[in-house]
């Protein structure tokens, strides 16, 4: 509401203000534009505000809100942004203009772009975020000023370029700088955290089963408009199909909370826009695998495709949507095993591929023959071989010659004593057998029969009074499985002729009982993980800044990028 305050007073002369701070700059600019429409019109067909001219002074000495305002409405009249209006790079050399006035244009450009209407920004406005990123270090401010305008359809930096940008990156180099720069934002008053929100706090269609009403009582979408929770208000397709593209990226955080929130919110989005999920399956799982070849992206995805069948009903409600969906998820799982999304690559995305096709094959959305290729087993890749402690020292050095750390919190996970090797690489090889899948699985060499004549020359090697109890087949099986107990009670002699009471295992048998080294997978897990891009330079300081300090031992802490 316009006010009559001191604080604007001009001499004699009454003057309003206006309480909002941002429009009273609105107009200000705009009034200043229409005294000055001759400067305008040839700053049109200059692309050049002249040097002399009042308006080109009084948008050089401008404080900053009033520099915001002229940056968002100069490119609507003149079809020039304020920096190029002003020459800047002229002034800078020539008339020794001070560093900090670039800053504060630059600075204006990227905070205002959500302001901004979308037919207005233009490649060069990308080409000034994309210099104020790299030559003023405002590469966070760029990509909270993206994300904000992520939901708006049309607009040339909405969530599909985003996806383009994000696909012309190898995973490492994606994680370098959208996973690092997104990785806190759970936690911060961000635009990735009010999409969040606002795609959580989406009504529930009436369809659907319904969930508790949440606590808060409104909710702002994106477009700035407001709506009750609760009520029937959706967002336009198109707006929640880009809200998705937008949140479905952050699945590659290794900030389990933030993954944990965004599959959820997700899920919560996707739950009147069946269409919507069946796109997002296929760009993801499909046209564009590929070239984002992130397991945790695919794991999530098709964990959130689950979600929505799940809540909405699918094998009662929409039993075509789960069949399609089932088909979409068996050709990108279960097919390809060179594939970026196959199910060998990732147990949690096989798992929740595999409910998927359960739950289709239950309705006879999918034949028996379709849901038998999501049984296990699966084909996979070629393991290969891992490197020796020499070949890992030579490529992954610990320290440099400066004694700085390189790789060393990557190869911290893999020492000996470490508990990634000890809980996790261990456990998980303990299961592995070399005896192929095909095979059935062969009793216990323990369970065999003992060899006669070997029994009856160990027994005649013992002293007589002791010989009815270590000679009895239920001893022989277990001195033979406690080295320790035998070298207590038997002499060296005794322990051969022990030995040869023991059946000759078969090929099966040899080949079902042969351990996997932990050693040598935990090499194998260093070095696929560094071919995968790991490298100091891109995240040794910010792993040895989560690795440290958060939150003593407990599993359910947000991960560090090498254990991705």
């Amino acid at each position: 509401m316009p006010s009559r305050s001191s604080a604007f007073s001009c001499g004699a002369l009454p003057s309003i203000g206006f309480a909002y701070q941002a429009f009273s700059d609105d107009r200000v600019v705009r009034a200043m534009l229409d005294q000055h429409s001759e400067d305008l019109e040839l700053a049109k067909a200059s692309g050049v505000l002249q040097a002399g001219s009042a308006l080109r002074a009084w948008l050089a000495d401008a404080s900053g809100n009033l520099i915001d305002a002229a940056t968002v409405l100069l490119p609507e009249v003149t079809g020039h942004e304020l920096i190029d209006l002003l020459a800047l790079g002229e002034e800078t050399n020539e008339e020794g203009r001070p560093r900090s006035h670039a800053y504060t244009l630059y600075r204006s450009v990227v905070h205002t772009l959500g302001l901004r209407k979308g037919d207005h920004v233009t490649q060069r406005t990308v080409d000034l975020l994309n210099e104020a990123a790299a030559e003023w270090e405002m590469d966070q401010e760029v990509l909270e000023a993206v994300l904000t305008v992520a939901t708006q359809p049309g607009h040339r930096l909405n969530a599909d370029q985003l996806h383009r940008n994000l696909l012309s990156h190898s995973p490492a180099e994606r994680d370098a700088w959208w996973g690092i720069d997104t990785y806190s934002m759970l936690n911060e008053a961000s635009a990735l955290h009010r999409l969040l929100r606002w795609a959580e706090q989406l009504p529930t269609p009436d369809r659907v089963r319904p969930l508790p009403a949440p606590a808060t009582t409104w909710v702002r979408r994106p477009g700035a408009f407001m709506t009750v929770t609760g009520s029937t208000q959706e967002p336009p397709e198109e707006v929640a199909r880009l809200a998705a593209v937008a949140l479905v990226w952050t699945f590659t955080s290794p900030n389990r909370f933030l993954r944990d929130r965004a599959t959820k919110a997700v899920v919560q989005l996707l739950l009147g826009y069946p269409d919507v999920l069946v796109g997002l399956l296929d760009q993801f799982l499909d046209q564009d695998a590929a070239l984002v070849d992130d397991p945790y992206l695919f794991e999530r995805l098709v964990l959130a495709a689950y979600g929505v069948l799940a809540r909405t009903d699918a094998s009662r409600a929409q039993p075509e949507l789960l069949a399609r969906i089932a088909r979409r998820v068996l050709d990108s799982v279960y097919d390809n095993v060179a594939g970026a999304a196959h199910a060998s690559r990732n147990a949690l995305l096989c798992d929740a591929a595999a409910r998927i096709v359960r739950m289709a094959h239950r309705t006879g959305g999918v034949s028996d023959e379709e849901a038998a290729r999501s049984h296990h087993p699966h084909a996979c890749p070629e393991v290969g071989e891992a490197p020796d402690e020499n070949t890992l020292d030579a490529r992954y050095p610990i320290r440099g010659k400066a004694s700085e750390r390189l790789w060393a919190s990557l190869r911290s996970s893999f020492s000996g004593l470490a508990d990634f090797t000890n809980y996790e690489v261990r456990p998980a090889v303990d299961h592995f057998s070399d005896l192929p899948l095909t095979t059935p699985r062969p009793s216990q060499p323990d369970s065999a029969p003992l060899v006669h004549e070997a029994v009856v020359l160990f027994r005649d090697s013992l002293p007589e009074a002791v010989r009815d109890v270590l000679a009895s087949d239920e001893s022989i099986r277990a001195l033979l499985k406690n080295s320790w107990r035998q070298q207590q009670v038997l002499n060296e002699g005794q322990q051969q002729l022990l030995a040869a009471c023991a059946p000759e295992p078969t090929r099966e048998q040899l080949l079902a009982a042969a351990a996997v080294d932990k050693e040598w997978a935990s090499r194998w897990v260093l070095d696929n993980a560094a071919r995968r891009g790991w490298t100091p330079e891109r995240f040794g300081a910010i792993d040895d800044i989560y690795g440290q300090g958060r939150g003593g031992r407990e599993g359910h802490k947000a991960e560090r990028f090498g254990k991705k």
